[in-house]
């Protein structure tokens, strides 16, 4: 943080270790962002670290990562508002007046999967489907 931006943000903490069984040690929290293998594994705790109206962003890289981590969302009664998003790089040229995207691209693709974490049970009764 200091050697990109001078001095970390104000309210910034860095904690290491095993985010599955640390995050209750950083609770109260608003944001819980995470980039991991088996991000399904942390729902629980985020959902107990998590201010009510408080978000939870995961970049996973596959389709069945998606698949798991949506459904630990969904089954956890904590969150909604779950949403998926897929993130691709697309490389553009610019040469002057020559602005297009590149005839080929090497590009990664990745996933981000947000929820919002509900004081009440989810869906919330007699919500339509």
């Amino acid at each position: 943080m200091e050697r990109w931006f001078g001095k970390a943000p104000d309210g910034f903490e860095l904690h290491a270790g095993d985010v599955v069984e640390g995050i209750a040690a950083v609770a109260p929290v608003d944001r819980v962002l995470l980039d991991l293998l088996e991000p399904w594994l942390v729902v629980p705790g985020a959902a107990g670290a998590l201010h009510p109206g408080g978000v939870l962003v995961c970049f996973v890289a596959t389709v069945p990562q998606v698949m798991r981590l949506v459904e630990a969302c969904a089954s956890s009664g904590r969150f909604g508002l779950v949403e998926t998003s897929e993130a691709i790089f697309r490389p553009w040229h610019v040469d002057g007046l020559a602005v297009r995207p590149e005839h080929r691209m090497i590009g990664h693709t990745g996933f981000l999967v947000s929820a919002r974490r509900v004081d009440g049970p989810w869906p919330a009764p007699g919500r339509i489907s």
